[in-house]
């Protein structure tokens, strides 16, 4: 039996993206036929992760020596999805990836990326990037821009495209009913100056009666994520606003899906939650708050801006946004679970 350790640290933080990604993996799991024992160890939320990753055995990362035993049991260490190469919110992850990297030359383990992203290429050049990119033995990105960025660095043959994880979850979940004349609004940012807020409510303003959903995707409210935001909105902006509810604890995919909804229309600065809106057949326009929403925003052939400062902005952003056709994201689609029979096929029958 296949026995993976599951190296990104992320999981259980409160991010709905990276739940869908993992979702993705494991339904192409099932899929292969292959039988396969999973590891998990996190610093966050370890129930949340238990609760709808039952098959994974999960464990705290405060248990040090478990952690590194449960690294020493496994056949590989995988990095699942996201942009483990960026450096927007910090070196954090690099800081982590590279004492990972470490670790496993000790134990004599592979290193393995399935369906990451890169945010840029000052995140590669960087020793730690450049350190964890030579030391990998297959990389498979989950958009065409993150494969040519990290092939700079990379040996010969390591680095493959493929496509975001979240595709395979997306793509067998219900899609609920659309909703005509709703704006749902998806404002999470590194940088307070990528959207205004003024110019956010001064565009909600202009739309009443219309309502307008506030979109979650990171239920933590630390700056600049969509609960801060919405906090930062005055009195009047939030009575005519929807606040998408979640419990990130408790509430299935399909239940934080639900509540997601399908606005007409979405502008949203989350990589995942433009995958999201795509597949509910939302107008979907990006923010491309950092550079990896090219990726997503190219992907799904979508309009996008870097930033949003005036009221006609958000609002040219809206009326330009696209919906995206099924055939698009069925490619992506099988993109992503072509990826996953590649590293499956790394290990055999």
């Amino acid at each position: 039996m296949l026995k993976l350790f599951i190296g990104h640290n992320f999981f259980g933080a409160g991010n709905f993206g990276d739940d869908l990604m993992l979702e993705g993996f494991l339904g192409s799991l099932a899929k292969s036929g292959k039988q396969a024992e999973i590891f998990g160890c996190i610093p966050h939320d370890v129930e949340s992760q238990r609760r709808r990753f039952p098959r994974i055995h999960w464990i705290s990362a405060a248990d040090t020596q478990h952690r590194e035993e449960q690294l020493r049991e496994a056949d590989v260490w995988l990095g699942l999805g996201d942009t483990p190469f960026q450096l927007a919110s910090g070196p954090w992850m690099l800081d982590h990836l590279d004492g990972d990297r470490e670790l496993c030359r000790r134990l004599g383990k592979p290193m393995l990326f399935l369906g990451v992203g890169c945010e840029s290429r000052d995140a590669v050049r960087d020793p730690r990037g450049r350190r964890i990119i030579e030391a990998a033995e297959r990389i498979w990105t989950r958009d065409l821009r993150s494969a040519e960025v990290i092939d700079e660095v990379a040996a010969p043959g390591v680095v493959a495209q493929g496509a975001d994880l979240a595709h395979i979850a997306l793509r067998g979940a219900v899609k609920p009913v659309s909703e005509p004349g709703l704006l749902g609004l998806l404002l999470g940012m590194e940088n307070p100056e990528t959207a205004a807020l003024v110019a956010v409510q001064n565009a909600i303003a202009r739309r009443s009666p219309a309502k307008t959903r506030w979109l979650i995707q990171e239920t933590r409210s630390f700056p600049c994520t969509e609960r801060w935001n919405y906090s930062g909105l005055s009195e009047s902006a939030r009575s005519s606003i929807d606040l998408m509810p979640m419990n990130y604890t408790v509430d299935t995919i399909d239940e934080f899906l639900r509540s997601f909804g399908a606005p007409e229309t979405v502008v949203s600065s989350r990589y995942h939650g433009a995958l999201i809106a795509a597949w509910h057949g939302c107008h979907l326009g990006v923010i491309a708050r950092t550079e990896k929403l090219d990726g997503a925003a190219a992907d799904l052939a979508v309009p996008y801006v870097r930033c949003i400062q005036e009221a006609d902005e958000l609002e040219g952003l809206a009326n330009r946004a696209a919906s995206v056709d099924q055939a698009r994201l069925h490619v992506l689609s099988d993109r992503a679970s072509g990826m996953c029979d590649a590293f499956f096929a790394c290990f055999g029958a």
